[in-house]
């Protein structure tokens, strides 16, 4: 998930969120929380048959752009100059607004994962302290890891990245699709490919964020993205069902390309809706809630979406499609529900408790 979508003059120095948001950046994170939610609820899609496996390759060529989409949002708000007075500031910001909120879910998925097992405090901690440390990282809170590192490196990229000219903006952005593209064949050609890049994978987008609105925003940008971006869906799809699904949904061109087209049409029917006033009433409101918590929607949804999935008879053919999208809204509603509570009872709490440590540290150093 993205960090914080607030203007950047509204982050006050002690690294508490601003109420002040961007609706269409908000639009964004909603849709790509629901495309989280949309992939992982293809499990209850039964593949025995055609249509459930088309299905299937369908939704993940699509809902997979959650992840580009992320960590474009996550360059776009956190590549940017940081005077050296003020590093610390923006890592405790990044830390109270994402690692902390992170850390106490996962301390909610050790007792979640040990709920059937009558064990120790110290065997939930230590469980706990392992998962923090790096098991989380091969299940959906990957994320967390991969972020974490980047955003650690954020200052020290964005001189390179914060204010890249058109020009370089358009030969880092053909670099890196021109060497998904090669790289992409070989991986599903069984051919040998040694030549790596060092931008690939998420990177690529992340060191994206901040130009990628500037580059592809024009109107015969827009235009040609409106007509690459379904054909790259098509064409992933296609390629998958071939067997071609090595790097489909990260390190291939077609994925890049349909993920740069859903975040730059949603930027642009989020502005429309906010020029016309859309946004001012309800349908904002709703967005900016469901934005607000859609990084703990994303730390929960798999806790609500198991119990679930294990309750869908298995293997019912056809009945499963009808199944899937009622799954997709059901564990968007159950997982908000639980965000909320989790935010308001435990997330705002250790925030607020890590704001006075950091007064009174501060206070001390000051006298």
């Amino acid at each position: 998930m993205a960090a914080s979508q607030t203007t950047a003059a509204a982050v006050p120095a002690a690294g508490k969120a601003s109420s002040r948001r961007l609706p269409e950046y908000d639009l964004v994170r909603v849709v790509a929380m629901v495309f989280v939610v949309a992939v992982h609820s293809l499990m209850v899609v039964d593949t025995s048959v055609r249509a459930g496996v088309i299905t299937e390759v369908a939704g993940q060529s699509l809902f997979f752009t959650a992840n580009a989409l992320f960590f474009l949002l996550s360059g776009r708000f956190n590549l940017r100059d940081v005077p050296e007075g003020k590093l610390g500031d923006f890592y405790l910001k990044k830390f109270r607004g994402i690692i902390l909120p992170a850390l106490v879910i996962f301390f909610v998925r050790a007792l979640y994962d040990l709920r059937a097992d009558p064990v120790s405090l110290r065997h939930v901690v230590g469980y706990f302290v392992r998962g923090s440390l790096g098991q989380y990282s091969g299940i959906e809170y990957w994320f967390i890891f991969s972020l974490a590192k980047l955003l650690l490196a954020a200052p020290f990229l964005a001189p390179a990245f914060a204010h890249l000219s058109p020009k370089r903006a358009k030969a880092f952005l053909g670099i890196g699709l021109a060497w998904f593209a090669v790289l992409f064949v070989c991986n599903n050609t069984g051919v040998d490919f040694s030549w790596d890049f060092l931008f690939s994978g998420f990177v690529f987008p992340f060191c994206l964020g901040p130009s990628i609105e500037e580059l592809l925003s024009g109107r015969r940008a827009r235009r040609a993205l409106a007509i690459v971006a379904p054909l790259s869906w098509i064409a992933t799809t296609y390629l998958v069902l071939q067997g071609w699904r090595t790097g489909a949904f990260d390190n291939s061109p077609l994925y890049m390309l349909l993920s740069f087209g859903i975040y730059i049409g949603l930027l642009s029917w989020g502005r429309s809706l906010a020029a016309r006033g859309s946004l001012d009433g309800r349908l904002g409101s709703v967005i900016s809630f469901v934005a607000r918590h859609s990084f703990t929607v994303y730390l929960v949804h798999l806790m609500v979406l198991m119990p679930i999935a294990h309750r869908i008879p298995g293997g019912c053919g056809m009945v499963s499609l009808a199944f899937y999208p009622l799954v997709i809204v059901l564990v968007v509603l159950l997982s908000l529900g639980v965000a909320v509570v989790l935010d308001t009872v435990l997330v705002k709490p250790c925030q607020a408790l890590l704001d006075r440590i950091v007064s009174r540290l501060r206070a001390r150093g000051d006298a």
